[in-house]
C-alpha cells in the first residue's frame, strides 16, 4: 500500500526520538534471476553450538515477483547446504512457490523438513520488516525447541510445522559454507534462490537462545522500532556475527568476531540510508503495470516493448505537504518516457504521451526533451541522448496547502511554463507548472509504446543511481539524503522521516 503523509500507522519502524536507537544503513540484494550474482558467504573455522542459536535482522523487499507465487521461488535470507539430510541442511527463506498453498511465507526448512512456515505474508514492498528466528532444541518444553518472531510478535499459527527433536541438530552452524542472499546447489555448488531487497541489522548469536526483545520494542504508537543489542547483553558466542553495513567499502565485515563474510557482486553502492528508522520511497511493485519491471531495490525501472507505468509508494498531496527533491538519470529509451508526478487516476496501461491531463513533468521523446505542463507539452529545444546520464530533477513544492509548484530540471537547469531556463525551486520563482487541488500525488514513470526504457530513480537513499555516477553526497535541510546535485533550498527527500515531522 502506498503511504501518506496524514496516516498515523507508519511502515516499518519510521518513528524517531531522543532515545530512539538508530539504524545508519541497509544492504541492497540485487535479485537479476534465479541465479545468485548478489549474495555473501563465509566458512567457519569450526562448529559452533547447534542445537541452540539465534538469527536475527530487518528486511525491505525488493520486486520478489510481484508477491505473485511461481515454480520454485524462494528468497533466501540465511542457508546451509552440505548434503541430501537435514543435519547438513538448514534454510530461512520467504518461500514463494506455486507448490505450496499460500505464497510470502516465512520458512525454516533443513533437508525434506518444513519446520516452520508462517501463515502470516510478507508481502508489503513498503514496509520494513523484522524477522528473528530461534533454534533451542535443549529446551525441555517442545514447544519452545523453535521460535520466529516477525515484527516483535511470537507467530504461533503456521501452514506447516514439525517440531524438533530433543538435541537436534540441523546445519546452520556447521563448519561448512553459510550463505546470506542465496542457497547453494549441492550438486553443482550454484549459487540459487537470491534474496531481492534491503537488509539491515543482520546477527547471528551461536549458543544463545534469544526472542525479539533483544532486538525491538513497541513505542508509543504500537510500533516496533529498534534497539540496542549490544547495550543489552553483547552475548554472541565464537560463530556469532553482527552486520552492519555501515562501511560501504566492507560490507560483509562482522562488527564482532572477525567472522566477515566474502561479497559476491554486492558492492559500495549497495549501501543505502534506506533503514527501518527512515523508510524511503522505492517504485511501488504493487503499483506498476504488468509490463514493468523493478531490479535494484526498485529504484530501476525497465519497461518491456509496450506500455507500462509504475508509481512511488510515497503519495502527496497540497493539503499538508512539504517541498519534495527526486533525481533520475536514463539508461536507455528508443520511443518516448514520462518522470514527474501523477494523481493515483492516471492509467498505468496508458503510454507516456497520454493522459497528460493527470501528469506534470519530463515527456522525453528522440525528438527532444518534453516538459508536460498538464494536458500542453512543449519543447525544451535540446535533446536527451540516450545514454548520457544526465541527471533529471523533480522539485516539488507542495507547502503552501493551495496548490502544487513543479519545477523540472535537467543538470540544474530549471524550466519555466513557457520553455524558459528561469526556473527557480529554491525561491519558488517562475515553476515549471502549478497545480490547484489538494489531489493525491506520487512519483510516476511510464513508457511509450513499442520500445523500452531503463530508469533509475533516487529518492535520496542510493546516490549512485545503481553505480552508474559518482554520488554527489548532497543532503536536504534536514541533513537527509545523498543526492548528485545541490538539493534547492528547503527541500527533502521523500521519506518517512521527512514526511511525519516536516
Amino acid at each position: 500500500m502506498p503511504v501518506y503523509k496524514d496516516h498515523s500507522f507508519r511502515l516499518g519502524a519510521s518513528a524517531q526520538g531522543d532515545d530512539v536507537y538508530e539504524i545508519g544503513n541497509s544492504i541492497r540484494f540485487n535479485r537479476t534471476g534465479t541465479t545468485a550474482d548478489h549474495y555473501m558467504h563465509r566458512t567457519p573455522s569450526g562448529a559452533g553450538n547447534r542445537k541452540k542459536w539465534t538469527w536475527s535482522c530487518w528486511f525491505k523487499l525488493g520486486e520478489v515477483n510481484n508477491a505473485v507465487a511461481a515454480s520454485s521461488l524462494y528468497y533466501t535470507f540465511l542457508s546451509v547446504d552440505v548434503a541430501s539430510n537435514s543435519s547438513n541442511r538448514g534454510r530461512i527463506v520467504i518461500n514463494n512457490d506455486s507448490g505450496i498453498s499460500d505464497n510470502m511465507n516465512i520458512m525454516l526448512s533443513a533437508h525434506s523438513t518444513k519446520f516452520m512456515v508462517a501463515e502470516k505474508k510478507v508481502n508489503d514492498p513498503t514496509a520494513w520488516y523484522h524477522l528473528v528466528i530461534v533454534w533451542d532444541t535443549d529446551n525441555d518444553l517442545a514447544d519452545n525447541r523453535q521460535k520466529m518472531f516477525i515484527n516483535g510478535e511470537r507467530i504461533i499459527n503456521f501452514l506447516d510445522y514439525n517440531t524438533p527433536s530433543d538435541e537436534q541438530e540441523i546445519g546452520i552452524n556447521l563448519a561448512s559454507e553459510h550463505r546470506l542472499g542465496a542457497i547453494k546447489n549441492i550438486s553443482t555448488s550454484a549459487a540459487q534462490f537470491p534474496f531481492d531487497g534491503y537488509m539491515a541489522e543482520i546477527f547471528f548469536l551461536d549458543g544463545y537462545a534469544y526472542d525479539a526483545s533483544y532486538f525491538g520494542q513497541f513505542d508509543e504508537n504500537g510500533i516496533w522500532i529498534p534497539i540496542d543489542y549490544n547495550t543489552l547483553t553483547g552475548d554472541y558466542g565464537s560463530n556469532g556475527y553482527y552486520l552492519k553495513g555501515d562501511n560501504a567499502a566492507t560490507l560483509g565485515n562482522s562488527d564482532v568476531n572477525s567472522n566477515h563474510f566474502t561479497l559476491v557482486g554486492i558492492t559500495n553502492h549497495d549501501q543505502t540510508t534506506d533503514t527501518p528508522n527512515n523508510n524511503f520511497a522505492v517504485l511501488n511493485t504493487l503499483d506498476s503495470n504488468s509490463n514493468v519491471t523493478q531490479r535494484n531495490g526498485n529504484l530501476e525501472w525497465t519497461s518491456s516493448a509496450a506500455d507500462g507505468g509504475c508509481r512511488s509508494t510515497i503519495f502527496f498531496n497540497s493539503d499538508n505537504s512539504d517541498k519534495f527533491y527526486i533525481e533520475a538519470i536514463v539508461g536507455t529509451y528508443a520511443s518516448a518516457f514520462s518522470f514527474g508526478i501523477s494523481n493515483p487516476d492516471r492509467s498505468l496501461s496508458g503510454d507516456a504521451g497520454e493522459d497528460l491531463a493527470d501528469f506534470y513533468g519530463w515527456y522525453i521523446n528522440p525528438a527532444g526533451n518534453w516538459i508536460a505542463s498538464g494536458s500542453n507539452p512543449w519543447n525544451t529545444g535540446s535533446n536527451y541522448n540516450s545514454g548520457s546520464l544526465d541527471v533529471l530533477q523533480m522539485a516539488v513544492d507542495a507547502s503552501d496547502h493551495t496548490s502544487i509548484k513543479l519545477f523540472a530540471g535537467i543538470n540544474n537547469t530549471y524550466y519555466n511554463s513557457s520553455g524558459g531556463t528561469d526556473g527557480n525551486p529554491s525561491t519558488g520563482a517562475n515553476p515549471t507548472a502549478t497545480i490547484t487541488g489538494g489531489e493525491e500525488w506520487s512519483i510516476g514513470l511510464w513508457n511509450r509504446n513499442s520500445a523500452a526504457s531503463n530508469i533509475f530513480v533516487n529518492f535520496g537513499q542510493e546516490g549512485t543511481f545503481g553505480g552508474n555516477k559518482t554520488a554527489g553526497g548532497n543532503k536536504d535541510k534536514n541533513n537527509i539524503g545523498n543526492f548528485f546535485h545541490a538539493v534547492p533550498t528547503g527541500y527533502l527527500a521523500l521519506c518517512t522521516r521527512n514526511l511525519f515531522t516536516g
